[in-house]
């Protein structure tokens, strides 16, 4: 990149309540961009995604986005410049099962793709898909033709698979599905999170691979001994339960998702209801059949969310008794919470938090990038906080409102980022209808079914770009998806429009087969500083 470039107005685009898509022209120009915005930060910035050619910078509130000042966007660049940093050797087999199909696609011999690809430096232009996934491009002149993406992605790559898509190389950092071009595999410890940083290959990296005949695969390190103390013994965690918080932020430029609650509200009545701090570690209970014991301690717990019966169970009461939103549990007594009247995720707090090691600065268990703790299992014993920490419990007024999860869903749309990308009549198609929860809704996302889909107005992906819990991704059957708490940091389909913050906590409610429709949220004219 060159010094003292020149500097034209970028295109922003608002992204939902507390967020701005910055344009870049080029790669390379996307690349100055981010760092000209870190290295000077405005008030309320907590995080940056960069993409192929945009920077998404996401606030803490609506407020600080409005007011933020962002620096226009560099002139095209041209070309990525790896600077004087020394390259990152990655030690490569070329064994790939796509070798020869892109050889014979580029029109060059099997040998001269392994050199050529060998040859070039590479440069990290930005991470996403999953936590050190980096897309490299590279450096000087391009030597290597556009390679085309598979036409059927793979349901699963292994860990250090060495791909080609577009103009892009990549390293998989652990086992996914995936629908580059394969063309060999790497022992290179692309992540870990007990490294800082925990990605080998972050935003600016120089890269070289090298050609070797083998490779020494790492043995993973051994799993962390179970807690044994006083805790919270799960007896039955129902069909999914998670530890979670308020996930993590100021990661996504290494691919790290945000996670945490799902319905973040009602997570934090939950432990206001104790006087925990907002952000102290909860159970997240899918359809409840949830039963645990105090262990070797006594405990107070409070529960939030979809409602559900909860009761108390002793050696003195066997039938249990019926209980209210805040329980006391004696050690060796038993907490049951039955499937919800409505709604899908229970929360469930304990005086202290719960209080399993953080990874990354959250204690969230993240689905899509296998962060954190694991899913809490039948026989776990949990650790809990100093329950003498924090301020004294929240009174009902001053707690995040519940919404009426017996109510029809109406959830709030802010007009999206790629309006032009769709006919023109595609926003009031999407407020007119009725949408449907399919089955392969999860944390990741809500996959929504429609009469009528959704349609593009030209059939083209969008370069990879940052994405925020809450957008309407529509691919190309033209069916929504919502992403959730555990999207992928960057996507590449066209957003029709965001949710607000409340919305994406009622979305998170919604049981698979229940319908929703949209509405479009009030006017917040949300303008960046000049």
């Amino acid at each position: 990149m060159t010094d003292g470039a020149a500097i034209r107005p970028a295109g922003r685009r608002q992204v939902g309540e507390r967020a701005w898509l910055l344009e870049a022209p080029d790669p390379a120009a996307a690349m100055l961009l981010r760092e000209l915005i870190r290295s000077d930060p405005p008030a309320g910035l907590v995080d940056l995604v960069s993409g192929a050619r945009t920077v998404l910078a996401v606030f803490d509130s609506p407020v600080a986005a409005q007011r933020a000042e962002l620096p226009d966007a560099p002139e095209a660049q041209g070309r990525i410049d790896p600077g004087d940093r020394e390259p990152v050797v990655v030690e490569t087999v070329y064994d790939g099962g796509d070798l020869d199909h892109v050889a014979e696609a580029a029109g060059l011999g099997r040998d001269e793709l392994i050199r050529l690809h060998a040859d070039i430096v590479w440069v990290a232009a930005f991470v996403g898909f999953a936590p050190g996934f980096a897309y490299l491009l590279p450096s000087g002149v391009p030597r290597l033709p556009t390679i085309a993406r598979r036409s059927t992605p793979r349901t699963e790559v292994p860990a250090g698979a060495v791909g080609l898509a577009d103009f892009f190389s990549g390293v998989y950092p652990r086992r996914s599905p995936g629908g580059w071009q394969l063309i060999g595999h790497t022992a290179a410890p692309l992540w870990d999170q007990d490294r800082q940083p925990p990605a080998l290959l972050t935003p600016g990296t120089p890269v070289r691979f090298v050609a070797v005949r083998e490779q020494i695969a790492v043995t993973p390190p051994p799993p962390a001994e179970p807690h044994r103390g006083p805790g919270l013994e799960i007896l039955r965690p129902g069909i999914l339960c998670t530890v979670q918080d308020l996930g993590r932020t100021g990661q996504a430029d290494m691919g790290v998702p945000g996670s945490g609650a799902a319905d973040r509200s009602a997570a934090i009545r939950a432990n206001r209801r104790l006087g925990n701090a907002d952000g102290a570690a909860v159970l997240e209970l899918t359809l409840g059949g949830f039963r645990a014991r105090a262990h070797e301690v006594a405990l107070l717990l409070a529960v939030a969310g979809a409602p559900a019966r909860v009761t108390v169970h002793t050696a003195d009461d066997p039938d249990g008794t019926p209980v209210g939103d805040v329980i006391t549990l004696r050690p060796g007594a038993e907490i049951r919470i039955a499937r919800p009247s409505t709604g899908l995720r229970t929360y469930l707090a304990v005086k202290g938090g719960i209080d399993v090691p953080p990874v990354l600065g959250s204690r969230s268990t993240d689905q899509l990038s296998g962060l954190g703790p694991p899913p809490v299992q039948r026989g776990d014993v949990l650790p809990i906080g100093a329950a003498d920490d924090g301020p004294a419990p929240v009174p009902a007024g001053h707690r995040p409102p519940a919404a009426d999860l017996s109510a029809p869903a109406v959830l709030e749309v802010i007009p999206g980022p790629h309006l032009e990308r769709f006919d023109g009549g595609a926003l009031d198609q999407l407020i007119g209808q009725e949408y449907t929860v399919t089955p392969r809704s999860n944390r990741v996302g809500l996959r929504l079914d429609a009469p009528a889909p959704l349609q593009w107005a030209r059939q083209e992906e969008l370069p990879s770009e940052g994405m925020v819990t809450g957008s309407l991704q529509v691919p190309w059957d033209g069916l929504p998806v919502l992403f959730l708490a555990d999207h992928p940091v960057t996507g590449g389909y066209p957003v029709i429009g965001v949710l607000t913050d409340a919305s994406v906590d009622r979305a998170a409610q919604l049981v698979p087969g229940e319908t929703l429709r949209f509405a479009l949220a009030p006017d917040r004219p949300v303008r960046p500083g000049a």
